[in-house]
């Protein structure tokens, strides 16, 4: 992966937008619930395929909320491993600078 930090900073906005769209999106998946606890409820004939529909949905959301956690966790790695660098190249940059000046002095 050759991502730069700025990369990595553009992805996590676009994740935490994903994250709010998704957050957005729990009232409905607890509206399915809820009808679905009402027609078993009310004694609807159907109400195994409707149970089980509910179930899978409810599978799949909660699968979803758990790939999206992993990528925020990697993102976030990635975003500290980057930083990490970019500190360790500004730190060599700040220690090869007087080298540099020194070297051109001596080679005049």
């Amino acid at each position: 992966e050759k991502a730069t930090l700025a990369d990595v900073l553009a992805l996590k906005k676009k994740h935490e937008a994903f994250e709010s769209d998704l957050a957005a999106h729990q009232d409905r998946v607890e509206q399915i619930v809820a009808i679905a606890q009402e027609l078993n409820a009310l004694g609807y004939s159907d109400v195994a395929s409707v149970n089980s529909r509910c179930q899978t949905i409810c599978d799949e959301w909660k699968d979803l909320g758990t790939l999206t956690e992993e990528r925020q966790q990697k993102i976030e790695e990635r975003q500290k491993l980057l930083e990490a660098l970019d500190n360790l190249y500004l730190e060599f940059a700040k220690k090869a600078a007087p080298f540099n000046n020194w070297l051109e002095g001596a080679r005049e």
